[in-house]
């Protein structure tokens, strides 16, 4: 069974968040949550309550796996600031570098 990775979830949930040009209190508002609980998912400090999960995937349009796996899947991963932001976050980690930067 694999652990899912808060940091990396978090991550790649403000990732989606500014992409589409969202505030954290945007987010929140249309979630009906507040900023600071955003906060909280996007620094790792929790994860989205699991009656959340496919509010968010809709409104980011991907799946609840790729939401708490913190990437797209392999065929859709756009190589950009998020890859390189969970490749760094992955080696401090001192975890197997599965997105190398050339």
């Amino acid at each position: 069974m694999k652990e899912i990775d808060n940091k990396k979830c978090g991550l790649f949930i403000a990732t989606l968040r500014k992409e589409q040009n969202l505030t954290q209190k945007e987010l929140a508002d249309k979630l009906f949550v507040s900023d600071k609980t955003v906060s909280k998912w996007e620094r790792g400090a929790s994860l989205p309550s699991i009656t959340l999960l496919i509010p968010i995937a809709k409104l980011f349009d991907i799946t609840v796996d790729e939401l708490l796996d913190g990437q797209r899947s392999a065929t859709d991963l756009p190589y950009d600031q998020h890859s390189i932001k969970i490749n760094a976050y992955l080696k401090k980690q001192q975890k197997i570098d599965m997105y190398p930067i050339s």
